[in-house]
């Protein structure tokens, strides 16, 4: 899981697991790149993560939860957006409040 304190979605899953699954280890991991990725299919873990990351890896298999906790999403851009950028930011904020 990414480590405590990146998300308190993710924080009270983890304390969920800890509490309801005692014999369940928890491997902090400080980001996800592809290398975790490949982590997870030589060592044997389960790799909690978004459905959006269900393709990433060729040898993995996801399969949808349907946890009581709820992941916010938003959108991370350059501080210096490029015309085009600012033209999804812009729809994107349309589409979010209509």
């Amino acid at each position: 899981m990414p480590i405590e304190g990146v998300s308190y979605e993710l924080d009270a899953l983890r304390t969920e697991i800890n509490k309801n699954y005692p014999t369940i280890g928890i491997i902090d991991s400080s980001y996800y790149g592809l290398d975790t990725f490949t982590l997870c299919e030589v060592n044997p873990y389960i790799l909690i993560t978004q459905e959006i990351y269900s393709d990433i890896h060729t040898n993995l298999i996801t399969i949808p939860l349907e946890p009581e906790q709820t992941m916010p999403y938003g959108i991370i851009y350059s501080k210096n957006p490029t015309p085009a950028a600012q033209k999804f930011i812009a729809a994107a904020g349309r589409s979010i409040f209509s």
